[in-house]
């Protein structure tokens, strides 16, 4: 008996023909995929490709399966999965340096190591015969130890058009060469059948554990649902009406987060209105709220001069209901500390009289000014500043939120094929004559620039397959571009069947010289140099991403990565997702480079006859005007160093540093004694124009100035000083220009036009902390040439931010389902590392602690990383002069609190101070918390410690999760009983703005309480980042109690059924509430409880929350 079933043009529901906005795709019927182990024969019968071995008692290699897939946010398909194994744990890869192989887990949506790589044949649904008939005795009889308990049926599934393949071509390495050979050199698997011509088949046999009847019920494709696609127009550019109006209109679910995208329309619409509408909805709530007129009153300084005084606090009134009307809104643009006040003369003048600077206070009841004007907790205080001279200012209450938005938008539409290359003159492509920043128009070029506009394209679609995930195939079984000469010729050979083209491998020390080679790769530690010299060696598609723990040394394999690319490229453009990483990464690179380079010239006398190695010229790309301003005030003051820093209008700080800025590397060639002299193996322009400065004689002054041989007075009298600086200021400008490699953000590899040059010029591009990056801050960075790439990070640390991850409209009824504002959330919330670990790039990952006392990962490994080995490295052990700061803590903290069990013998581990009766105070709109108790409990403990172990409070970071908790440990430890003791202590950052960053020990103030909730840090990767900035010794401040980790009152043994995990309503960083369970946090506090690591005070609510310093 057979079960046939032909399905012809008709059954994908789709009408051809555009619409500018699609009908929103429904949602789809609530039907599982169907998944049948199976066996998958060459041709009509012939030898057995792959099979279940459990379920047909066969030792085939391949597994199998016959699938009908129906998932949410995909178009339903049938066809079937062979799956190659890698190796148990891939541990034969990883030693190698071929990396470790991710996934995509469709349960979770997020990528996992996995040991066996998947290629999956999607039959195409207009053109698809299938039938199913009972298995005959002779083909059974090929299979005696099959499960005899279920009927068996022969499935014929036949196509004329040509099937999608995916997961065909990512880099697979296997610990069986016979399955390698079958992957990558396409030998015979069976039959002479090889796995290219076994894929082009267009028809296939298949053993199915089912009736035939079942069969057909099961994988019919009458039941696969309607093709899936976003409901938004083919036009993703950046419309500023037009998406906001898609995003109003276009309601629903939130769709899920997607690494497959079977065209790039998909995956570019993906990217394009998770970013929109991520901003639309708060970006109307902004001007709304700009166009609010409210009452306000200026509050008399304290010396009572109105005219002398520059800042003043202003309390504006709310009421209850305003407040509540637009709490959503006011929550997130809060966030933005600093908006602009509009002074109106009275309610019914039209224009403004004013508009001056503000920072909202966070904690107006901590403010002394305020004892004699008390407020509501819906009032809002905001310090305003005068403006220092008249003009005319944005109206605007908050920074435009829109701009930023527009170039990720730009940036993702890159990725059409109908884009032209970013960096075309790179390629020597001819730019357009009425526009030089467009390409010339392809009809006009040569045919020799056509030709090699054919191969840039090549690249460029090879570029788009990865990032849609879905593997090569496509791209593979296209032929290469050829001159014209050669393509007609090839028109007039009969080829036989086409062979797939290659992935294209990098070997990024190809050209490097071979000491110098040697040098990089001796960044490794001794037992990780041959599998990181592999792994440098052959990178397809030029792709390389390195993963790893806090403490692993990330970073510094990062920049010997990044040193190998630049090697072979020359120039390389280095960005991250924030100005602290970005920072961080340019000291490590100059750090790193100055390592390789000493290395290299072991031996080399200068001037002798083998010529020295230079170091790389490693510059930290700042705005002009930040940069001029950081330098003439170093040039008045020597002793600023990070200080120089220019304050911005509402007295923020410049994100500028001096390590590696435009300003460094100038006061090196002045000789200037706030920096280090310039050395022998310093890029060679660096010593042309030195010598460029000491010949000028029109510099005479900039130079006895800069050695402070001249004093800064001086200097600003003299006649030189205008030309000076304006010489100086060109020196500046010039920096990012010459330099080996550049370090940005992306907003300015756009903004800036010197960074947005180097970047179309560059040979490389890096990324570190890549698992906090957005996509679509990605594709500006990187471009859509497939540039070699290196990115590096943890995907366990913070993830990009999604500001509406969780918010819905208003509902309709109490009855209808949510509809979310943003309904790509889960889809922002994938990060540019993750997204291309989907992909199937192999990752080289690191698994030696090389910062953290031994002991002190421990806790965090287990909650965080439970599937990742590590070792300590011996230099970690604790008896090391080293960690003698985390043994004087230790010490004091068991004096102390002698209830304080200790440490496990030979280890150093994380202390919790808990606060009985410590109150915490939350703001109701931002979500903001404070608590006065934990931070003079943790600020008496440094002083304490400080006093008497003599210790140099450099060497301790206060962290907090809340800006407020941390501006009020930085304003009471301003009060005279801190002050002097704890002077050099670096001053409180929140846990966000610290990551990258550490210390030998490190004080949290966790600030939450069992009355607030555990907030930010039920957020794992939050809590990962909070617990392990610290080298020598970890102490935490809050409530043990805190999301029910541990009981207040030990409990009566008994029987007890499996309690629930209790839930928690947070406010998130960007704002939105969500309700969340907290596993990792639970688990942490439990593990310190029980090993009585938890010390108890108990606070006394006797002073007043009224921190000083605001």
């Amino acid at each position: 008996m057979s079960q046939q079933q032909k399905v012809g043009s008709s059954a994908s529901g789709q009408k051809k023909g555009k619409t500018s906005i699609p009908s929103p795709t429904p949602a789809p019927a609530p039907l599982r995929s169907s998944s049948k182990e199976c066996v998958v024969f060459s041709g009509l019968l012939g030898s057995v490709i792959a099979s279940s071995n459990k379920a047909y008692g066969t030792s085939c290699k391949l597994g199998a399966k016959f699938l009908a897939v129906r998932r949410e946010d995909e178009s339903s398909w049938l066809g079937f999965e062979v799956t190659f194994p890698i190796g148990q744990g891939q541990i034969d890869n990883e030693n190698l340096g071929f990396g470790v192989k991710h996934a995509v887990d469709f349960q979770c949506r997020r990528p996992v190591a996995s040991d066996v790589h998947s290629i999956w044949v999607k039959f195409p649904r207009d053109d698809l015969k299938l039938s199913a008939e009972d298995a005959s005795e002779s083909l059974l009889a090929r299979f005696p130890g099959r499960n005899k308990n279920h009927k068996q049926s022969l499935v014929t599934v036949s196509t004329k058009t040509a099937a999608t393949i995916v997961g065909f071509g990512v880099p697979f390495l296997s610990s069986d060469a016979e399955v390698n050979g079958w992957v990558n050199d396409n030998m015979p698997i069976a039959d002479s059948v090889d796995l290219q011509s076994f894929l082009r088949q267009d028809t296939f046999t298949f053993l199915v554990p089912q009736r035939p009847s079942d069969v057909v019920e099961a994988f019919g494709v009458e039941t696969l649902g309607p093709v899936f696609r976003y409901p938004y127009s083919e036009d993703q550019s950046w419309d500023e009406n037009r998406l906001g109006q898609e995003a109003r209109s276009i309601k629903g679910r939130q769709f899920g987060a997607q690494f497959w995208h079977p065209n790039d329309l998909s995956h570019v619409t993906a990217v394009v209105q998770g970013t929109a509408q991520d901003v639309m909805w708060l970006n109307d709530r902004r001007e709304e709220i700009a166009e609010m007129r409210l009452p306000a009153y200026f509050v008399t300084p304290p010396n009572g001069n109105v005219a002398r005084s520059s800042s003043f606090l202003v309390i504006i009134a709310m009421t209850m209901e305003t407040r509540k009307s637009i709490d959503a809104a006011w929550r997130r643009l809060s966030k933005d500390e600093f908006p602009k006040i509009c002074l109106f003369n009275s309610p019914e003048n039209e224009a403004h009289h004013d508009v001056w600077e503000g920072k909202i206070m966070s904690r107006p009841n901590g403010i002394p000014e305020l004892n004699d004007h008390p407020t509501e907790a819906f009032e809002l205080v905001v310090r305003v500043y005068r403006p220092p001279f008249e003009k005319e200012a944005d109206p605007s209450y908050f920074d435009p939120i829109l701009k930023d938005h527009k170039r990720k938008v730009m940036a993702a539409n890159l990725f059409l094929p109908s884009a032209d290359p970013t960096n075309f003159a790179e390629f020597g492509l001819p730019c357009d004559p009425d526009n030089t920043k467009s390409m010339m128009d392809e009809k006009d070029m040569t045919d020799q620039q056509k030709f090699v506009l054919s191969q840039v394209r090549d690249w460029m679609a090879l570029h788009r397959a990865l990032l849609r995930g879905e593997g090569f195939y496509e791209w593979m079984s296209k032929p290469a571009p050829r001159p014209i000469e050669e393509a007609l010729e090839a028109t007039t050979i009969e080829d036989a069947a086409p062979t797939l083209r290659s992935l294209p491998v990098v070997n990024f020390l190809e050209d490097a010289d071979e000491a110098y080679a040697n040098a990089i790769v001796d960044e490794a530690l001794p037992q990780d140099r041959d599998r990181f010299r592999y792994y440098l060696e052959n990178r397809p598609l030029g792709l390389g991403i390195i993963t790893a723990g806090p403490g692993f040394g990330k970073t510094t394999a990062g920049a010997a990565a990044i040193l190998a690319m630049q090697s072979q490229y020359g120039r390389v453009f280095c960005s991250a997702p924030t100005n602290v990483a970005v920072n961080n990464v340019a000291v490590r690179i100059d750090l790193r480079s100055r390592a390789v380079t000493e290395r290299c010239n072991v031996g080399k006398q200068v001037g002798g006859p083998t010529e020295r190695v230079r170091r790389r010229l490693v510059v930290r790309c700042y705005k002009d005007k930040h940069e001029e301003e950081a330098f003439r005030s170093i040039l008045e003051d020597t002793s600023l160093g990070d200080g120089a820093a220019p304050v911005l209008k509402g007295r923020r700080v410049s994100p500028w540093r001096l390590q590696q800025s435009s300003t460094y590397w100038l006061l090196i060639l002045l000789r200037s004694p706030a920096v280090r002299p310039l050395h022998q193996d310093d890029a060679a322009i660096l010593h042309r124009w030195q010598q460029a400065i000491d010949k000028d004689d029109g510099l005479f002054a900039l130079r006895a100035v800069a050695t402070r041989e001249m004093s800064w007075k001086d200097f600003l009298r003299s006649k030189e000083f205008s030309d000076c600086m304006e010489s100086a200021n060109g020196y500046l400008k010039d920096f990012p220009r010459v330099a080996d490699i550049l370090c940005a953000t992306p907003a300015a590899s756009e903004n800036d036009k010197r960074v947005h040059g180097f970047k179309l010029r560059a040979g490389a591009v890096a990324v570190d902390e890549a698992a906090n990056m957005t996509r679509a801050d990605l594709l500006c960075v990187w471009g859509n040439t497939l540039s070699p790439c290196f990115v590096f990070g943890d995907p366990k640390q913070l993830p990009p931010a999604v500001i509406m991850l969780n918010d819905t409209w208003p509902k309709k009824d109490k009855n209808s389902p949510p509809e979310f504002i943003n309904r790509f959330g889960l889809d922002g919330k994938i990060s540019a590392l993750e997204y291309l670990q989907g992909s199937g790039i192999p990752t080289y990952r690191l698994k030696m602690q090389l910062r953290m006392a031994q002991g002190m990962f421990d806790t965090v490994s287990s909650v965080i990383y439970p599937d990742v080995p590590f070792v300590y490295d011996e230099s970690r052990s604790i008896t090391f002069s080293e960690f003698k700061i985390g043994h004087d803590l230790e010490s004091f903290a068991r004096a102390r609190y002698p209830d304080l069990a200790a440490s496990a013998s030979g280890t150093l581990t994380p202390i919790f101070i808990h606060c009985e009766g410590a109150r915490v105070i939350r703001d109701m709109t931002s979500g903001a918390k404070w608590s006065f108790g934990q931070v003079q409990v943790a600020l008496d403990f440094i002083l304490d410690l400080v006093v008497d172990k003599k210790i140099d409070p450099a060497r301790i970071s206060v962290i907090a999760p809340y800006a407020a908790n941390v501006d009020l440990i930085n304003g009471l430890r301003r009060r005279s009983k801190y002050a002097t003791a704890l002077e050099k202590l670096p001053r409180a950052a929140t846990i966000d703005s610290f990551q990258g960053q550490e210390n030998d020990l490190v004080v949290a103030v966790v600030g939450t309480d069992e009355a607030s909730g555990p907030g930010f840090t039920a957020d794992p990767q939050r809590l990962n980042v909070m617990l392990t900035r610290a080298k020598s010794g970890l102490v935490l401040v809050g409530n043990i109690h805190v999301a029910d980790a541990v009981p207040k009152v030990v409990e009566k043994k008994g029987k007890k059924g499996k309690e629930k995990e209790p839930t928690f309503e947070v406010i998130t960083t960007g704002g939105a509430k969500a309700i969340i369970k907290a596993p990792e946090l639970r688990k942490f506090y439990k593990g310190l409880h029980d090993s009585g690591r938890v010390a108890r005070v108990v606070v006394e609510n006797k002073i007043k929350d009224k921190g000083k310093g605001k």
